[in-house]
């Protein structure tokens, strides 16, 4: 490797650009940059500076060869594959640290492209895999059946994996030149401005380098404004980042609702806190909800309007609302395991009554249950039922159509029974009584105690066909 090549890899290894070498060097950027060229070279002292700014031997700056074969023994083969593994991991490592300096829509805009090129590999392998199976397979026929399988299979699998291989190579490759090799993140207390270089051939003189004032450390230097990526990436990003804003826009609108609603039940919850500790616990819970919510709508907002995201502080107060919530949660669940089943001999019971038409199409979907009573009566040619139900709820009897084949259908009536009516004001009273009342709510209970069905012997038949040759 030559001098200039590797003293561009060691000023990259310790995240410098060419500006800040060259102010530590005390020479102009362009001669840095000359050197990296290969234009002009250094004198030895000036490579001894080097070494000692970037923190190397002479060895790891001077062209191979030039000190002599003493370290011949290092170009074994377990310091090739060290070098493999360090350039491997330095890859990660920077990849990572540009990344994430980068804005929002040049990651966007980043990973648009990454993504643009692998599909065009995909299809020009697909393309060249499709044309060379149309070539041979003709001459494969030859063979027996299941040798041409084999070879079809073997060949499938190899060219695959090569496919796979070349395709994460060019990526790499592409990745590497278009945005690795042009991005160099600077970490550096005593740099004080960030600068967008230019190419050296472009640069008459010093006053031509554009610079701006920035008070953070980290910073983002762009080799080479010229080499940015194309403007139909720069669209695709654009509408990306529209399409991900408009979305979260959306999200922090119900974020809003729920913010209000969260608000609501805790000042509600907090004026009942005197009927006993469920509520305590249901305060504690919604309070810790609050601050779950606040946050996410809070990086939700910031994200949207491009604002400085303060990662710490947003996930302090995140995990003290969770931990609020859990504790809360189980000081109720706590309380309501102490609260008493509803007694059945204080339920109230009443009776809802409808009268059917028979209809030789018509099913009773509840026939089949345990709490159902079948009256006969041949004198009646409808068919009446009874339910006797929770009068705290209502029943509703409805039909509705259910094709056995194309063109024949059978009206399947089923049996509801709603709870405390339909209005949210009615449940929502229903449920606060229960919990003043220490009353566990049982989901399983359905509100109807049994039905009686008045019925004569002959569609009580049809009825059961009906039901058999549907459901069996």
């Amino acid at each position: 490797m030559k001098f200039c090549d590797k003293l561009s890899m060691q000023r990259k290894k310790n995240n410098m650009s060419q500006e800040l070498l060259a102010d530590r060097l005390g020479v102009s950027r362009q001669a840095v940059s000359k050197w990296e060229s290969g234009t002009s070279m250094p004198d030895m002292e000036r490579i001894m500076e080097l070494c000692k700014i970037l923190d190397c031997n002479l060895d790891d700056l001077v062209d191979d060869g030039v000190i002599g074969s003493n370290n011949k023994k290092e170009d074994s083969k377990n310091n090739i594959i060290n070098s493999y593994l360090k350039e491997g991991l330095g890859f990660v490592t920077k990849s990572l640290n540009m990344f994430w300096s980068m804005r929002f829509r040049d990651k966007v805009k980043c990973i648009i492209e990454l993504l643009f090129i692998a599909f065009v590999i995909y299809l020009l392998w697909s393309g060249v895999y499709f044309v060379l199976t149309s070539i041979f397979s003709g001459l494969l026929q030859i063979l027996p059946d299941i040798m041409y399988k084999i070879i079809h299979n073997v060949f499938k699998v190899i060219y695959s994996i090569l496919g796979l291989a070349v395709g994460v190579i060019l990526i790499i490759h592409v990745f590497k030149i278009r945005y690795l090799d042009y991005f160099v993140t600077v970490e550096d207390a005593s740099v004080k401005e960030k600068s967008i270089e230019k190419p050296v051939d472009e640069v008459k003189n010093e006053d031509s380098v554009r610079q701006f004032t920035e008070k953070k450390k980290n910073k983002i230097i762009i080799r080479d404004p010229k080499h940015s990526t194309y403007g139909f990436f720069d669209f695709l990003a654009s509408i990306a980042v529209f399409i991900i804003k408009g979305i979260l826009a959306f999200i922090s609108i119900l974020g809003i609702f729920s913010f209000i609603f969260l608000v609501f039940s805790l000042t509600y919850s907090v004026i009942k806190i005197a009927s006993g500790t469920f509520y305590v616990g249901t305060s504690i819970s919604i309070l810790g909800a609050i601050l779950v919510n606040f946050i996410c709508l809070k990086v939700i907002i910031t994200f949207i309007f491009n604002q400085k995201q303060k990662f710490k502080l947003s996930f302090i107060i995140f995990i003290i609302g969770l931990v609020l919530f859990g504790m809360g949660f189980g000081i109720s669940f706590n309380s309501y395991l102490s609260f008493s089943e509803i007694e059945e001999s204080d339920r109230e019971y009443t009776t809802y009554t409808e009268e059917l038409s028979m209809k030789d199409n018509m099913i009773l979907d509840f026939m089949e249950k345990d709490n159902v009573e079948v009256i006969i009566d041949d004198t009646r040619d409808d068919i009446k039922i009874e339910v006797s139900y929770d009068k705290n709820g209502y029943i509703d009897l409805r039909s509705h159509r259910s094709y056995y084949d194309s063109e024949k259908y059978y009206n399947i009536y089923s049996c509801y029974y709603y709870n405390n009516g339909n209005s949210f004001s009615e449940n929502f009273n229903y449920l606060i009584d229960r919990i003043d009342n220490k009353e566990k709510i049982d989901n399983g209970y359905d509100g109807i105690v049994s039905y009686k069905v008045m019925i004569n012997s002959n569609n009580l038949e049809i009825l059961k066909d009906n039901y058999r040759s549907l459901y069996e």
